[in-house]
């Protein structure tokens, strides 16, 4: 049972540094739309702020930082058959900012455990990954599920990614295969002060796990706890922002998880 379960943690390590796990022809993606992007805090939204930070002098890596107060999460899933991207834009129109959410198999199925409005789909990650989640009393929060273990609690919104980069606390989490193959990358954070970031290398920017480690923990963005979510061809990212062109990274590949932010009315 170990040796499949180290087999399993290597294969998935694997695949982080394959890009998302869909067969889906790899597409052109568009340029990110206004690159004149600032470098300090910029408020869109009551709670949702964005700036860039240049990484290792490569590329600019897209921060939004959310307060869980002043807005809501919602995760959207479609299993086997996930729409394009324009029609993630169209379905999410409402939404202030969405992300890529869990890596997913050739059948666009998800890999580990997602919930969406209280509805549970596939099974948790063991003994490797993180979760970022919303409880039933609507607390959001981000585990290790090696520190916290899914019990198999009833949650009204989740998604799972790999390999966990900071454990609980500030600490950076053990290295392991793959971590020195540069890629695209998505991360989900949660600061000292309980908020949520959604970050990304965008379409150029590439950066191996070691690198991405060493980069968060060294950064002024004061990380708590941090995992990667699906990268590669998968990153993808839309912020709405009023009075401007909406800042979007499109993915090259169909994407049958979505992880939005909305703001309360």
């Amino acid at each position: 049972m170990k040796l499949r379960s180290t087999l399993l943690i290597l294969t998935l390590l694997w695949m982080v540094t394959a890009c998302s796990l869909s067969s889906t022809p790899q597409k052109t993606p568009s340029p990110v739309t206004n690159t004149a992007l600032p470098q300090t805090w910029t408020t869109t939204h009551p709670g949702v702020e964005y700036r860039t930070i240049t990484v290792n002098n490569k590329f600019d890596m897209v921060v939004v930082r959310l307060d869980p107060a002043q807005v809501y999460f919602r995760v959207h899933y479609y299993a086997g058959d996930p729409p394009d991207f324009s029609q993630w834009r169209t379905e999410l129109a409402n939404a202030v900012v969405f992300v890529n959410g869990n890596f997913f198999d050739e059948n666009n199925q998800a890999i580990g455990l997602v919930v969406s409005d209280g509805n549970q789909y596939g099974y948790s990650l063991v003994d490797f990954g993180g979760m970022f989640e919303i409880d039933t009393n609507g607390m959001v929060r981000m585990r290790s599920l090696v520190q916290e273990p899914y019990q198999g609690e009833f949650l009204q919104q989740a998604v799972q990614g790999f390999p966990m980069l900071v454990k609980v606390g500030g600490v950076r989490a053990p290295t392991g295969e793959g971590f020195d193959v540069p890629s695209r990358r998505t991360i989900i954070a949660q600061d000292m002060q309980g908020r949520i970031l959604l970050m990304s290398t965008g379409i150029s920017g590439t950066i191996s796990l070691n690198d991405l480690q060493v980069w968060l923990l060294g950064s002024d963005l004061e990380i708590n706890v941090a995992f990667n979510l699906d990268g590669g061809r998968s990153t993808a990212l839309v912020l709405t922002r009023p009075g401007q062109d909406p800042l979007f990274i499109p993915p090259a590949s169909d994407l049958p998880i979505m992880l939005a932010v909305y703001a309360y009315q």
